[in-house]
């Protein structure tokens, strides 16, 4: 069943998101492409990943069922430089300069 995720941020700026499956941290593409990693993001309740409309992309998840953990991360303008490109463990310990959420997930057949 196709999904998505909805931010209510308090700040404007960039936000990143990652998926935990199996181990792991993936980062999770928030645009049309692939290697659409930042996503701009407006004070107030959106809906992420964004087509270049701003409208929706459904996201699914068929292949690989069980438990899985997302976190969206986003930051000011100031300070989305130090948004990390990848992720090691969770909950990352990175000070204050980001609101993290996480959210986990069971996908089923």
């Amino acid at each position: 069943e196709a999904f998505c995720f909805e931010l209510d941020s308090p700040i404007d700026g960039t936000a990143v998101a990652f998926q935990g499956a199996r181990g792991g941290w993936h980062p999770l593409p928030l645009g049309e492409e692939p290697s659409d990693f930042q996503a701009k993001v407006i004070s107030g309740t959106q809906r992420l990943p964004l087509d270049a409309q701003g409208h929706p992309i459904p996201l699914s998840e068929s292949d690989d069922t069980g438990l899985h953990r997302f976190i969206i991360m986003n930051a000011s303008d100031e300070t989305c430089d130090k948004l990390p490109k990848k992720l090691e463990t969770c909950p990352p310990s990175f000070g204050a300069d980001f609101q993290i959420l996480g959210l986990r997930v069971l996908i089923q057949p």
